[in-house]
């Protein structure tokens, strides 16, 4: 199979009906696709970002005009059939003399060191084993569909796998955010579109011909079994779309089965091997899709770490350096930023884009879940985005101290050595995130009208202080009373709850009471 000539990505047409495309069907069409129907989440995510990488690497505008003439004339599907099948040779699912795609084809069976596995392992709810949410490898075969899509998400996710086995050029479960539009009328097109940055914003250099500079399996593989690592200037920046950390091959196609991940009768592949020391790239590495935070280092450097998913998930107490980057050293990935700086006003005005953020969140090896989450794009002039950034902190830097607080109180209501007890209460401050969430977009909102007219923004911190308490209390009631190992204790319970109410009212936390004294 070929994955630039074959249809083998599964989608959603505008009239609702399914259909299984090739990838250059995204053109324009009289019956367009609006999405990619992926069988598994994390399918999704990777299949566009599989897109993302090839739009970005045949089919990339050269500046802002040509990305915006593109935007408002969707390109046809010839036109961009054309465009892809330069890069065909590198996309052969399976061969046996020439490349395969995301894989090192100079495994062969008779090498020693090689280790064989049955086709779940490539799926990284399941590769870790001993998993969280999958109690056993019920996948033993993979359709080719499914493979090309296990292949690709696991290169580019690619968590801890042992001795010599590297994570992706993000690290292990990395967070992705992208712009995307849920409108009815937004095509899959434009949801790729708006992820694609001009060759000079990064620098690319499209490649003229096939190599390994951009698809690593396309020549000798750089192995790293004496810490040999991948910086961007050996390669191809493009090469951030296309990253092998790991060496893979594809071993056994059964001509007649089901598939155990879509269900649908066909060949299947039920079996590959594996060898360690593949490509082990540097954190200099800085991808396009991914939100970074600046991370000192003992001998004094800096270096960028893509942002992971995290026990709990994400919240509004991640959106500011999500969407704008933050003083503490984490940045928005470089297409959000792109969309913020230049893109926003290109598109329609109809058009409401969010960031659509998603990845596993990986104990090591592990995949404890996996994540997506939705969160809104604001707008407004650049010389008024510090006061935005530093209200919004304070919002925030309140919430995170209440939640805290209040986990902490539940806990002294619930055991007789709150400090002894140990295990997961994440759910607890979960919980108040999720009940101020809608409240904290709304406020925010109103922040940016009030930044921009020049208006007090003192009523919406006050506001907001009001929320995060009463909020609190209202959790904490619903919580307390739950039973637990422990006898229920109303009086314990009745001095938490006082002794809650009076610190989120008293003078000793900071962030709060920043939000009083604002008034």
């Amino acid at each position: 199979m070929n994955l630039i000539q074959d249809k083998w990505i599964s989608v959603r047409r505008a009239d609702g009906a399914a259909d299984t495309i090739a990838p250059f069907e995204i053109g324009a069409s009289d019956n367009p696709v609006v999405d990619i129907a992926a069988p598994r989440p994390d399918f999704r995510g990777a299949l566009y970002q599989f897109l993302i990488g090839l739009v970005q690497t045949a089919f990339a505008p050269d500046d802002d005009n040509e990305w915006e003439e593109k935007w408002k004339k969707v390109p046809k599907c010839e036109e961009l059939r054309k465009a892809f099948e330069k890069l065909s040779e590198a996309f052969e699912l399976d061969a046996e003399k020439g490349p395969a795609f995301m894989q090192d084809v100079t495994i062969n069976r008779d090498d020693k060191k090689i280790t064989s596995h049955d086709m779940g392992s490539l799926l990284i709810d399941v590769a870790g084993g001993g998993d969280y949410f999958i109690k056993q490898n019920n996948f033993k075969n993979l359709c080719e569909n499914c493979t090309a899509a296990a292949i690709f998400t696991l290169q580019t996710n690619a968590p801890s796998g042992g001795q010599g086995h590297r994570t992706g050029m993000r690290g292990g479960g990395p967070m992705t955010t992208l712009i995307f539009s849920e409108q009815r009328e937004m095509i899959l097109w434009k949801n790729i579109w708006l992820n694609i940055l001009a060759i000079g914003e990064k620098e690319f250099v499209l490649p003229q011909k096939l190599s390994a500079d951009v698809f690593p399996w396309m020549g000798k593989i750089r192995l790293s079994n004496e810490d040999y690592k991948t910086f961007p200037h050996d390669v191809n920046e493009l090469q951030m779309y296309w990253g092998m950390p790991r060496r893979i091959r594809l071993s056994q196609i059964n001509k007649n089965s089901t598939c155990d991940v879509c269900g649908k009768s066909s060949a299947v592949w039920e079996n590959y091997r594996t060898l360690n020391h593949g490509p082990s790239y540097s954190s200099t590495w800085q991808h396009a899709l991914s939100p970074y935070r600046l991370q000192k280092e003992k001998d004094g450097s800096v270096s960028l770490i893509a942002m992971k998913g995290k026990q709990g998930g994400l919240s509004y107490r991640d959106w500011l350096s999500l969407s704008f980057g933050n003083t503490e050293g984490e940045k928005a990935s470089l297409v959000v930023k792109s969309f913020n700086e230049r893109k926003y006003f290109a598109i329609e005005k109809n058009v409401h884009a969010h960031l659509w953020c998603f990845g596993y969140d990986m104990d090591n090896m592990k995949a404890r879940c996996w994540y997506e989450h939705t969160m809104p794009i604001i707008h407004l002039a650049s010389n008024k985005k510090d006061d935005f950034a530093g209200v919004i902190s304070k919002l925030i830097a309140a919430s995170s101290d209440v939640a805290k607080i209040l986990r902490d109180h539940v806990k002294a209501a619930w055991f007789s050595r709150p400090k002894d007890v140990k295990g997961d209460t994440f759910f607890i401050s979960g919980s108040f995130w999720e009940d101020t969430e809608s409240k904290f977009y709304s406020l925010v909102e109103q922040l940016r009208a009030a930044i921009e007219s020049e208006k007090p923004t003192a009523p919406v911190l006050s506001e907001w202080r009001n929320t995060i308490i009463s909020a609190a209390e209202k959790i904490f009631d619903r919580f307390a009373l739950n039973a637990t190992d422990e006898p229920r204790n109303m009086k314990r319970i009745a001095l938490a709850a006082k002794s809650l109410s009076a610190i989120l009212r008293s003078e000793k936390i900071k962030s709060i009471n920043a939000l009083k004294e604002a008034v």
